[in-house]
């Protein structure tokens, strides 16, 4: 059955554009490039120029910064029927993250241009768009003061029951 997805069905299933109409999918249907990712696969790395909009209709994406020392400092997993790379619409410096493919999955790329186009000609979507930035502000924040201020027993169950909460 997931063969026989189309982009469409997919961008249809995602809550951020749950409210749209026909014209506006088949425009984002008309911007936005679907393709396979693999395990391992670095859609972009940090300090690039990355001005792209990402869809994950399936598979996980690690967020990653990196220390000076080289160490990998994880700030999200994305699951499939997210999106990411929102900052790119709101902040025009180059990326501060990188991110991976951590499962096989189909993700869609648009432009910043036409999302920008998109965001413009649909009442509500900035609105969404800033909820899910703030959502995930709140996320690292939360992340920050455990790091802070939790033990390694507190932190490690904190994951855990994070992880099960994303992921089941």
């Amino acid at each position: 059955m997931t063969e026989n997805r189309t982009k469409l069905w997919y961008l249809k299933n995602l809550d951020i554009f749950s409210h749209l109409r026909e014209e506006e999918y088949k425009m984002i249907d008309r911007y936005a490039s679907m393709r396979e990712v693999k395990k391992g696969e670095v859609l972009y790395f940090e300090g690039s120029g990355d001005k792209n909009f990402y869809l994950l209709k399936k598979g996980a994406v690690k967020m990653i910064r990196h220390t000076p020392q080289g160490k990998e400092f994880i700030l999200d997993i994305i699951k499939g029927g997210s999106i990411f790379g929102e900052m790119t619409m709101v902040d025009p410096q180059e990326k501060d993250e990188s991110a991976e493919v951590i499962e096989d999955g189909l993700i869609c790329t648009m432009k910043k241009v036409d999302f920008d186009q998109l965001v413009q000609m649909v009442p509500g979507l900035s609105v969404k768009l800033t909820k899910i930035i703030g959502f995930r502000r709140r996320k690292l924040e939360n992340k920050l003061l455990d790091l802070l201020f939790s033990t390694v027993e507190q932190r490690l169950a904190k994951t855990l029951l994070n992880l099960l909460d994303d992921f089941g």
